[in-house]
């Protein structure tokens, strides 16, 4: 099986961009029936206010196009959505995954909330074609190997702890 992720993120796109490209849930099902019918076996799209992404199992050729018209149409006027877009396969788009799913492709790296986005994202895809439809039929592992970052690197803690001094005054937390 073939897997492909179409989107942008907040470091191809500035914040104005990325605003209209976010979908809201109610949003979501009709983006992606419309880029699932251009030829993708099945899918998900992750949108969250830094990232909008579809993830694709088997996509015909057709269906990058359909990704970029559908993001295009959110941004109006004469621009297109491709020029703020990447696109990743296989095991480059399964590296990205787990990536955005550990936090480690955050703009507050190691930041925990996107792991519950993903898992969203992707019950949601669920309830709108069913489990055959997705990708596969349980959540994605990267879920658990985002816990299993978390749990051995400690992305989003403080990297040194903060300076402590016997003297009251000198360099006491604020």
């Amino acid at each position: 099986m073939a897997i492909t992720v179409l989107g942008v993120n907040h470091r191809t796109a500035p914040l104005e961009v990325r605003e209209r490209f976010a979908h809201g849930p109610r949003e979501v099902a009709v983006s992606l029936e419309r880029v699932l019918a251009a030829g993708a076996r099945g899918g998900v799209l992750l949108s969250t206010c830094n990232r909008t992404e579809f993830y694709l199992a088997d996509p015909d050729d057709t269906v990058p196009d359909a990704v970029w018209t559908v993001l295009s149409e959110r941004l109006g006027g004469m621009r297109h959505a491709r020029e703020y877009g990447y696109s990743q396969r296989d095991r480059d788009a399964v590296r990205h995954l787990y990536r955005v799913s550990a936090g480690l492709d955050s703009m507050i790296i190691g930041e925990s909330q996107i792991q519950g986005q993903v898992r969203e994202a992707w019950e949601m895809s669920r309830r709108t074609r069913g489990p055959r439809y997705t990708a596969s039929s349980n959540p994605p592992s990267g879920s658990a190997h985002a816990s299993a970052v978390r749990r051995h690197s400690g992305p989003g803690r403080p990297p040194c702890p903060r300076p402590r001094s016997k003297s009251p005054g000198r360099f006491s937390p604020s």
